[in-house]
């Protein structure tokens, strides 16, 4: 940003420069700056706005104009842009967005034309906008199928679709239904943390406000949706719709979780935990934005500062595991076996029922156990996580290895080594364990 600024001193008139320094500023959330920079832009070069960072210009302006409550002036804005590229998915959702501020709920529904033409490919992402739509409309029937026909038009559950569709059960008194939804996604996706308060709010039987309450949190949650679409294909886009986006909403903490993400992707580790600082304070995702800043602290270099973090926050929660985990596989990291050890052990002193799910759990604790000679433990551990997974080589591998170096049990070690080299053919740690084993058997060929 500074160069491009001092480039600009000897050169104010580039507009392409312009255009850069925009997109940066854009992506670092110094929207001020950028909205002049936008306004220089498009009184300098109008016609241009077609030009894809061009119309980043056109599409700040426009949602300053949203923002003022000039929905109008946004519509029109936004009914300008070029019918090619990105623009085919941005342009009507943020348009039928504006058409809603207005009022224009049928003629908002039609710019997402989610019933073919141009954008069948989007029905997907422009039937949960059109379901948030109906649902501000007071249309709930329709809202509900919309987000309904959404969820089950991807091929894994979403966590955003979950949240907005759970979020409307719960607040038509379906709590059922809510619970149900969130079990089928926390099916699929056990690790996570995301729906912690989702559950709270269940169990205590407390009525959520609305995800989407206006029109400005639609354009945001548009946006979002834009960010979400695009990170795997370009990080640098992702971040800037999803820095317009908490410009539209400054409380949108999953748009700030992708953001954080992204400059974790790029080792701004530090600008990474600011920005999930500046999550902590949202129920719904506090507790998986202090579980990344402890990973970050890691990235760092700096353990006990994230072990800091997360003894604290086993202390909050103390019957949840999953930070005492994250602690143990940092101490075991860094080769703090004994440390490492002691956080396993309180993780498994909180889980009633060992199951399936936690064989990388029992795995890890048997590494650390086994590191400190403390092999009856660590042989248990390694004992029970094959019987919830008989055929994990990163398991079979480590205990066959193990009894190998203690000349006990070699035949069954050789058979356990060779299924893991059959499930990971291709793991040189493993076939080395294998040619170990052999050579320990007299098996010299």
């Amino acid at each position: 940003i500074e160069f491009y600024r001092k480039v600009l001193k000897d050169d104010p008139a580039n507009v392409n420069i312009q255009r850069r320094l925009l997109a940066l500023l854009v992506g670092e959330g110094r929207i001020d700056e950028a909205l002049a920079m936008a306004r220089k832009i498009a009184a300098a070069a109008p016609a241009d706005s077609d030009d894809d960072d061009g119309s980043l210009a056109s599409t700040l302006i426009a949602l300053s104009d949203f923002k003022a409550g000039k929905f109008a002036d946004a519509e029109k804005a936004f009914s300008a842009f070029p019918k090619t590229g990105l623009s085919t998915i941005i342009a009507p959702l943020l348009k039928a967005w504006a058409q809603a501020g207005q009022k224009k709920y049928d003629e908002a529904l039609k710019s997402l034309n989610i019933d073919g033409g141009a954008n069948d490919g989007f029905a997907v992402l422009f039937g949960a906008h059109a379901a948030a739509i109906n649902e501000l409309a007071g249309r709930a029937a329709s809202a509900e199928q919309g987000y309904v026909q959404s969820s089950e038009g991807r091929q894994r559950t979403n966590l955003r679709l979950t949240q907005l569709l759970g979020n409307f059960y719960e607040r038509t008194n379906r709590a059922a239904e809510a619970r149900k939804l969130y079990d089928d996604y926390l099916a699929e996706h056990p690790a996570s943390t995301m729906l912690s308060s989702a559950y709270k709010r269940l169990e205590s039987k407390t009525v959520p406000k609305p995800e989407i309450a206006s029109a400005a949190d639609g354009v945001a949650e548009a946006l979002f949706s834009l960010a979400g679409s695009v990170q795997q294909q370009s990080a640098y886009q992702a971040i800037i719709f999803a820095r317009l986006a908490v410009y539209m909403r400054p409380n949108l903490s999953i748009a700030k979780l992708l953001i954080a993400e992204t400059l974790e992707t790029d080792r701004r580790y530090l600008d990474a935990i600011d920005v999930y600082r500046s999550v902590v304070s949202d129920a719904n995702y506090a507790w998986a934005a202090r579980l990344r800043i402890a990973d970050q602290y890691d990235s760092l270099d700096r353990p006990d500062d994230a072990i800091k973090e997360l003894t604290q926050m086993a202390k909050d929660e103390p019957t949840r595991y999953d930070a005492l985990v994250r602690m143990g596989d940092i101490l075991r990291r860094h080769k703090r076996f004994d440390e490492a050890a002691k956080a396993y052990d309180t993780a498994k002193k909180r889980i009633p029922v060992l199951s399936i799910e936690h064989w990388s759990l029992l795995y890890a604790s048997g590494i650390a156990h086994e590191r400190i000679k403390k092999w009856d433990i660590a042989e248990a551990d390694f004992l029970k996580a094959l019987e919830f997974d008989p055929e994990q080589p990163y398991v079979l591998n480590y205990l066959g290895y193990s009894w190998v170096e203690m000349g006990k049990n070699l035949d069954r070690a050789r058979g356990m080594i060779e299924l893991a080299v059959k499930k990971r053919p291709r793991d040189g740690y493993i076939i080395d364990s294998l040619g170990w084993v052999l050579f320990r058997l007299g098996d010299i060929d």
